[in-house]
C-alpha cells in the first residue's frame, strides 16, 4: 500500500514538473522578440520617407516610435505580450495612416497607406468653430486624447459626444415635433445594423439606464452594438441628425451614426470588433 502511495506521489510530481517546463517554454516563446517590418506608401504606392511610425498597444500606449527610411520602411524588433497591435503613421502633408495587425508570428510585414492632402494652405488663425461638426464628429486622435476613460463606443457617445444620442436639438420625450428621437440607426463600415435584430446584453441595458436620461433612451440593441466596438479600432464617427436631408437616399441614413473602423478591423454583432488577420503578411525568411 505504501509503495502504491509513493508511486502516485512520484507520478504527480513528475507531471507537475513537466507542466512547469511546458509553461516556461510557452512563456519563453511568447516573450521572444518579434520583427515587425513596416512599409509606408501613399495611395499610389510610392514610398513615404521620413514618416513617423508608432506601434501602439490598445488605445494610446506607445510601444515604439521611429521614422521610415528612403524606401518608406522601418523594422521594429520588440517583445510583444498580446496578439493585437496597431501602427500609426504621420507626416505633414498626409492624412494619418493606421493599420492593425495580429502579432502571431516572429516576423510580420505590415503595410500602411497614407492619403496625400492636396492644396495644403499656410497656417491661419481660426476664429470660428463649427459647433455642429464638433458635436457630430470625432476621429481617432480625439478619442486617443480623451481626458476621461473610454472603454468602448458607448462610452464615446455618452462621455465625449452626447449630442450623437439625441442631437443638438435636445429632444424632449423623444417627440420629433420638438427634436430628434434617440439615435435610430448605426452603420459600421457602410453596413447598417438594426437594433431589433441584435441580441441585447442585459448588463449593457442596465448600464445605459443607470447612465442618465440621454443614454437611457437609446434602444438596447443600439447600446449593445456600441458596447462591442473597441475605441482603438475606430477611425472616425459621424452622426446625422433627423434634420439632415437624405441626399444619398439610403434608408436609415438620417438620425444615424456612421462608424468607420481602421484598416484591418471588422465587426459583427454578438462579439467585439476584431482584427481581421488580412492586415499583414507573414514575411518569408
Amino acid at each position: 500500500m505504501k509503495l502504491a502511495h509513493r508511486f502516485i506521489r512520484l507520478t504527480a510530481l513528475a507531471l507537475f514538473a513537466l507542466a512547469a517546463v511546458a509553461q516556461a517554454q510557452a512563456t519563453d516563446a511568447r516573450k521572444s522578440p518579434s520583427t515587425i517590418r513596416v512599409h509606408v506608401t501613399d495611395s499610389l504606392g510610392a514610398p513615404i520617407e521620413g514618416a513617423e511610425v508608432t506601434m501602439l498597444r490598445g488605445l494610446k500606449q506607445a510601444v515604439a516610435t521611429a521614422r521610415t527610411d528612403a524606401a518608406g520602411e522601418h523594422a521594429f524588433i520588440v517583445d510583444l505580450d498580446s496578439s493585437d497591435y496597431s501602427i500609426v503613421a504621420r507626416k505633414i502633408g498626409f492624412a494619418r495612416g493606421d493599420r492593425f495587425f495580429a502579432a502571431e508570428r516572429t516576423v510580420v510585414d505590415t503595410r500602411v497607406t497614407m492619403k496625400r492632402i492636396e492644396g495644403t494652405l499656410p497656417a491661419v488663425t481660426v476664429t470660428a468653430v463649427d459647433a455642429k461638426k464638433k458635436s457630430y464628429f470625432i476621429d481617432a486622435d480625439e478619442i486617443a486624447d480623451a481626458k476621461v476613460v473610454v472603454n468602448d463606443a458607448l462610452d464615446i457617445v455618452n462621455r465625449l459626444r452626447p449630442d450623437m444620442i439625441l442631437s443638438r436639438s435636445g429632444s424632449l420625450g423623444a417627440r420629433t415635433r420638438i427634436g430628434c428621437p434617440s439615435l435610430s440607426y448605426i452603420w459600421v463600415n457602410g453596413k447598417r445594423y438594426l437594433p431589433g435584430y441584435v441580441i441585447t446584453d442585459p448588463a449593457v441595458q442596465m448600464r445605459a439606464k443607470g447612465a442618465g436620461n440621454r443614454l437611457g433612451r437609446m434602444a438596447p440593441g443600439n447600446a449593445t452594438i456600441l458596447s462591442e466596438i473597441e475605441p482603438e479600432h475606430i477611425a472616425e464617427m459621424n452622426y446625422r441628425d433627423c434634420f439632415e436631408l437624405a441626399v444619398d437616399r439610403k434608408v436609415g441614413s438620417v438620425n444615424a451614426l456612421f462608424i468607420t473602423l481602421k484598416p484591418g478591423v471588422d465587426y459583427r454583432p454578438g462579439s467585439h470588433s476584431y482584427v481581421t488577420g488580412e492586415t499583414a503578411e507573414v514575411a518569408k525568411k
